[in-house]
């Protein structure tokens, strides 16, 4: 089954294009969140993670509504992994059913941190800087070295 959440950080922000999207995806049930994405609780997430069984799918318009950190959002998606409940997000086009969305939440250590850190990615949202690409990374990115 399809699980949606949405997360606008003020009560002014407007929820309605996440769950017009989540519906349009076919989630059955919605759980929604207004509340700041630095706060550590957030009740109906809480409430999401308690209601997904095994085979579940929860979907998300964008990965930075679940967490703020690359660190928080493998945490997440290793522990749903754990419990057999599938991770998608419609903004990024990545879906823990497949093979690649499989693939994009695989932990590789402290590689992998220090490979994030080092094209200055600290919260998903953030676009890392194109200058930022250390000598010795670009195959992980599949960018030919310059002859």
């Amino acid at each position: 089954m399809k699980l949606g959440y949405a997360r606008v950080s003020t009560y002014e922000q407007n929820l309605d294009l996440q769950l017009d999207a989540l519906k349009k995806e076919g989630c059955k049930h919605l759980f929604s969140d207004k509340v700041s994405g630095v706060k550590a609780k957030k009740p109906n997430f809480d409430k999401l993670l308690s209601y997904a069984r095994e085979g579940d799918t929860i979907v998300v318009w964008k990965l930075d509504r679940l967490g703020r950190s690359t660190v928080q959002l493998i945490e997440l998606a290793e522990s749903l992994q754990l419990r057999g409940v599938h991770l998608k997000s419609l903004s990024e086009s990545i879906d823990t059913t497949s093979a690649m969305g499989k693939m994009f939440f695989q932990p590789r250590g402290d590689r992998s941190c220090a490979f994030w850190q080092s094209m200055n990615v600290t919260s998903f949202g953030s676009e890392p800087k194109r200058d930022s690409l250390q000598p010795g990374h670009e195959e992980e990115l599949g960018v030919d070295q310059k002859v």
